[in-house]
């Protein structure tokens, strides 16, 4: 994919967004609360939704 494609910028932008969650082992603290919680699971689920839709794109 050539540097100029959008395609390619936004997938290495999803790309930092998630490894947030997994390389760099973002946590909330052990006594969040429920609307922290559940802020977290609604951020986590909008860069999946992100990343399927941009996976989409590659087709």
């Amino acid at each position: 994919m050539d540097s100029s494609d959008k395609r390619k910028q936004t997938g290495e932008s999803l790309s930092q967004v998630l490894q947030a969650w997994g390389n760099k082992g973002r946590k909330l603290p052990g006594d969040s609360n429920e609307k922290q919680v559940k802020r977290e699971v609604g951020a986590f689920y909008q860069a999946l939704r992100g990343a399927s839709k941009w996976a989409k794109s590659l087709k």
